[in-house]
């Protein structure tokens, strides 16, 4: 417990709700997550035994900003509704709660891709990058999300060089991050997604891991980092707190593993999955990839006609061409063109080059003496994707997968360099004998008991 939370006097607080919230909040901004959550159900008690309109907002408020943080955002529109439907408009501080409340529901409702919504609460409010929501960071995410790349990155650069409180920054990397990874800038996403996880774990933001890990999944399974890819899904599990939360990371594996050409494995994992907006597009992917062509054009045409973002729609045009082909190349090199000119006016890369290498001939036919910048970059990309024939993961491969903890990987990237094991430590913040545990569990995983070893054993396993 950190020392102002520990001069605080108790028995004064226990008589004042609202200094109880206050240091809620407090707790929240700092990440403490277990005092918050102790201030709050103390704070609880005593507002349910009042009729009190105020207060029973501001914990409202506070609970809902707190089940964001943790991923739980059904929970955060509740408690964003609830603060809406208890205050009224008039009186300062209902006018200052109200506000508040509309911008935690924008961004929750962000997040669960409901962007109308979204938009309409972010409309109702002032702009605010000071709050525990800052306008900038999740209309950064947003449009993301919309496909409106350029203003993304705009929303995220603005507020990432204008604010200087650490536990904010986290969702605008992720977006930039987002943004850099789909323009097929994959290592400066890299950096950008990398330093949110870091920051989501520092200051207790489990949400924003979520959306950083999978970003960064499909950033790796691009780069041929297949075994990381999975890897980062299956660390971000435990911090998947909300239903849509589960259901985004389980999608996004079995994608991966479609992709993967792991067919079966990839159907397994969708038959668990409620039908939804987050499964639409793979299971049009599945229909394809089992060769069903007319039940695929018929998915594709319910995805375009309840399209919400440009990715979207850039993917209904690319599947049905594929869908196409070899049968009505006319047609698939129309459908072709209109995906590529979508993907131009935002600078797309990642998004059309799964397909893109399906159709690798046609691509090559309309765009091989082309020499503006976006068509090269597309064919450069698809040329460095390549075709994935089947699975990338053999069995000795997916068992290190499996054993590996994500920080075990880590320090095992840093044995294939020159650094000395205090060096190591160093860089990961760790004392030595904290390293020393780790090469041990490492050792054992790999069948190893030295450093050039466990390399070598790494190797041999791709996993280096």
């Amino acid at each position: 417990m950190p020392a102002w939370l520990a001069a605080l006097p108790d028995r004064a607080l226990a008589s004042d709700t609202g200094q109880m919230l206050a240091v809620a909040r407090l707790c929240l901004m700092a990440g403490m997550r277990d005092e918050a959550a102790m201030w709050l159900e103390r704070a609880r008690l005593r507002v349910d035994a009042t009729d009190d309109a105020q207060l029973t907002a501001q914990h409202a408020l506070l609970t809902g900003f707190a089940d964001a943080h943790l991923g739980n955002l059904e929970g955060a529109v509740d408690q964003g509704e609830r603060v809406l439907a208890v205050t009224e408009q008039g009186h300062d501080g209902d006018v200052r709660l109200r506000a508040k409340a509309h911008h935690l529901l924008a961004a929750a409702f962000a997040g669960l891709d409901e962007f109308e919504i979204a938009r309409r609460h972010r409309d109702a409010a002032p702009h605010d990058d000071e709050g525990e929501v800052p306008t900038d960071a999740y209309s950064a995410w947003l449009c993301y999300r919309e496909g409106h790349l350029e203003q993304a990155a705009g929303h995220a650069n603005r507020l990432l060089a204008h604010n200087s409180l650490p536990w904010q920054w986290a969702t605008p990397l992720v977006a930039r991050g987002g943004v850099l990874r789909e323009r097929n800038q994959l290592d400066a996403a890299a950096i950008d997604l990398t330093r949110a996880i870091e920051l989501s774990e520092q200051w207790w933001r489990p949400r924003v891991f979520v959306f950083a890990a999978i970003e960064l999944a499909l950033l790796r399974f691009a780069q041929g980092s297949t075994a990381e890819a999975f890897d980062l899904l299956a660390e971000a599990q435990p911090r998947a707190h909300g239903v849509n939360l589960r259901q985004r990371l389980d999608a996004t594996d079995a994608a991966l593993w479609l992709r993967a050409g792991d067919i079966e494995r990839a159907t397994a994992l969708r038959r668990e999955l409620p039908s939804s907006r987050l499964t639409a597009l793979l299971d049009a992917r599945l229909l394809l990839a089992r060769g069903q062509v007319d039940r695929t054009l018929a998915h594709v045409d319910a995805l375009e006609a309840t399209a919400q973002s440009l990715q979207d729609r850039i993917s209904a045009r690319l599947l049905r061409a594929r869908a196409l082909l070899p049968g009505d190349e006319p047609a698939a090199m129309a459908e072709l063109h209109r995906a590529i000119e979508l993907g131009r006016w935002e600078g797309f890369v990642q998004l059309l080059t799964e397909d893109l290498v399906e159709m690798e001939g046609l691509l090559q036919g309309w765009l091989g003496e082309s020499d503006d910048p976006y068509s090269f970059g597309l064919l450069a990309a698809v040329a460095d994707r390549g075709p994935r024939p089947g699975p990338r993961l053999d069995g000795a491969r997916l068992a290190a997968v499996d054993t590996l903890s994500s920080r075990e990987r880590v320090v095992l990237h840093y044995l294939a360099t020159s650094l000395a094991n205090k060096e190591i430590a160093g860089e990961l913040h760790m004392s030595v004998n904290t390293l020393k545990t780790h090469l041990k569990s490492i050792y054992r995983k790999l069948g190893t008991s030295t450093r050039q070893a466990a390399v070598s054993a790494a190797r041999q396993q791709r996993l280096l």
